[in-house]
């Protein structure tokens, strides 16, 4: 076992939100993704990075066509990790000059269609249309179904994205970090329960107890999520410490630094050929974090692999946990 690699928060550095608006549909086309449906979580940030909410964003893709034991995600584009940071003050969003073009533009953050609190099982919203709360609660109540209470505790809000979304992300709150906020777009038929299980990959793994909230954590040991340091016993810090040694996480770091388009995934594919096998699915090379999110879907969605790449061994560091065991069959009995 080697010694944890030495993590702290990124330096400000300014992201492309040009990449973000490409969109899941271009990114998709540009991996060659074909196969069974996938969840993908996105991020990336837009503009200099500001104090408020960071999106954890998830979108539909579908897997590759290595046959694996998996069904979940796709690209990375933009919570990611998309992460779009989001101010706290009304400010006008920022005109940015895209790389290769030249074009000005502006980049607005995802807005809900409405936002509701959670109590309990239910959301609750006041002044929210009644067919608003209706739509919300058919996915919120799907949310509800698979996920048993004591694993969503955390989440004290829901935002309903619209359709055009497509996709998902979570973020702390602003009042408690230790709070989470779940953002789920309307419209994603049969991709639901991935999209779901994928964000509550997210929520598990960074719960407080997991990942003591402080996005100041310098000198951390383990591994700094963005929202704090990862505990050394932490679910993430293990996955880290066995899967994601930290010249990789520096040579991913460097791609996502990458300003022009062809370059970017001319590196991104020459990282996943030279990683064949290593992740569940395409988008999962994004980060650590995404990485444990679609592997903990793929556990839950597919039976226990018995193959000799690193994506099985990913799968297998689940089944080798009692609790993550119990706790898929409790979800698999709502699927």
């Amino acid at each position: 076992m080697t010694e944890p690699h030495m993590n702290v928060p990124e330096p400000d550095r300014s992201k492309r939100p040009w990449r973000a608006l490409l969109g899941v549909a271009v990114l998709a086309g540009a991996l060659g993704i074909v196969g069974t449906l996938a969840v993908v979580a996105v991020t990336e940030q837009a503009g200099p990075p500001a104090p408020g909410k960071a999106y954890t964003e998830t979108a539909l893709a579908e897997t590759p066509t290595t046959p694996l034991d998996t069904t979940t995600t796709a690209p990375p584009a933009t919570t990611t990790t998309t992460t779009v940071a989001v101010q706290d003050e009304e400010v006008p969003p920022p005109t940015v000059t895209e790389p290769d073009t030249g074009d000005d533009f502006t980049f607005d953050e995802p807005a809900p269609v409405a936002t509701f609190d959670v109590e309990g099982d239910s959301l609750v919203a006041e002044g929210v249309p009644g067919d608003l709360g209706e739509r919300a609660d058919k996915v919120w109540n799907r949310f509800v179904e698979l996920v048993p209470p004591e694993e969503r505790s955390m989440v004290a809000a829901f935002e309903l994205m619209g359709i055009e979304y497509e996709g998902a992300h979570v973020y702390p709150t602003d009042d408690d970090p230790t709070r989470w906020v779940l953002g789920v777009s309307e419209g994603l038929g049969r991709d639901l329960d991935e999209t779901l299980l994928h964000e509550w990959g997210h929520l598990v793994t960074l719960s407080a107890s997991e990942v003591p909230p402080n996005p100041n954590a310098l000198g951390c040991k383990t591994y700094f999520t963005g929202e704090g340091c990862a505990l050394p016993d932490s679910t993430f810090a293990r996955f880290v410490e066995a899967f994601w040694p930290q010249d990789m996480i520096d040579e991913v770091d460097g791609i996502y630094m990458i300003e022009d388009e062809d370059e970017y995934f001319d590196a991104l594919d020459t990282f996943l050929a030279e990683h064949e096998g290593a992740f569940v699915t395409e988008y999962a090379a994004t980060n650590p974090g995404e990485d444990l999110a679609d592997t903990i879907a793929v556990f839950i969605l597919t039976d226990r692999p018995d193959g000799d790449e690193v994506r099985d061994d990913k799968v297998r560091f689940l089944w080798d946990d009692p609790v993550f065991v119990e706790l898929r069959e409790r979800i698999r009995a709502n699927l």
